[in-house]
């Protein structure tokens, strides 16, 4: 799901030919296998905090089921896999696209993760990476706007996924998440920081309407004014849920489950080709 942000340039530039749409799937398709090899190595590199989680013990690698050899075999398959298709089938700049976002990811498994802040940080620049790579692919400029947009809502998600962890770990009388630098006593500062992060995105929207940009890509750009109180009250309710301890701690797997936040989201969409 995470990586149907390479779509998001091609959709936002009203760009629906087909050279534009096979270049986004070969980007979705290379994307997909490289965040893939990612989340393998991810879990080899957690296994030791996941084995004192409730239900990430369970995972291949926490639970012993497989060996971190495995791991690495199939993470190295589909990075190969995936440099393939970006090298065969997609502009340089696609490809270094690529290439930054294994590089950040990497860097994050293994030590960014650690850092209070920075974490959440590069968290929201992997999904906004998505985003440029989908752009460099289609040879579609991403906008500055879009850009901050996107950066402002990632890290609002990325704050809540870290809040719903630590809560999760304090409601366990954990003193430190595990593997991580947060303490219960970071819950509040991480709530006040994400629902600022989501109230500014809300507000870029309302920003970006107003601008020569909204008017210069959409036929109807007011209805850009509606979406962002629909963004608003989304973002409220995934931090509603996150500080009542009602959500998972994958902001992405929360959102797929909650029937009316996908009331929301769906509304937006209608909004937003409403605007076209």
């Amino acid at each position: 799901m995470k990586n149907l942000l390479v779509f998001v340039p091609a959709v936002a530039a009203h760009r629906f030919d087909r050279t534009t749409l096979d270049a986004a799937m070969a980007m979705f398709a290379a994307m997909g296998l490289a965040a893939s090899a990612i989340y393998v190595v991810n879990d080899i590199a957690d296994r030791e905090a996941d084995r004192r989680h409730a239900r990430k013990r369970r995972r291949p690698f926490a639970s012993g089921e497989l060996k971190p050899a495995a791991g690495w075999a199939v993470a190295a398959a589909l990075l190969a896999l995936a440099a393939t298709i970006a090298i065969t089938l997609l502009p340089a700049a696609a490809t270094i696209a690529l290439g930054g976002y294994v590089i950040l990811a990497m860097s994050y498994s293994f030590a960014i993760k650690r850092r209070v802040g920075l974490d959440v940080a590069v968290l929201a620049v992997l999904y906004a990476v998505r985003i440029l790579a989908g752009g460099a692919a289609t040879g579609i400029e991403v906008s500055s706007w879009l850009l901050a947009l996107s950066l402002a809502l990632f890290a609002s998600l990325a704050l809540a996924k870290r809040h719903a962890e630590v809560r999760e770990s304090a409601a366990g009388s954990a003193d430190r998440l595990p593997g991580r630098g947060y303490r219960p006593r970071d819950l509040g500062w991480l709530r006040v920081a994400g629902i600022v992060c989501g109230a500014a995105a809300s507000a870029g929207l309302v920003f970006y309407a107003a601008s020569l940009s909204g008017a210069r890509y959409y036929a109807r750009p007011g209805w850009l004014y509606v979406l962002a109180p629909i963004v608003l009250v989304w973002v409220l309710r995934v931090w509603t849920r996150a500080a009542g301890g009602r959500m998972h701690d994958d902001p992405l797997v929360d959102a797929m489950t909650d029937l009316p936040g996908l009331a929301l989201v769906a509304t937006g969409v209608l909004v937003f080709v409403a605007a076209f």
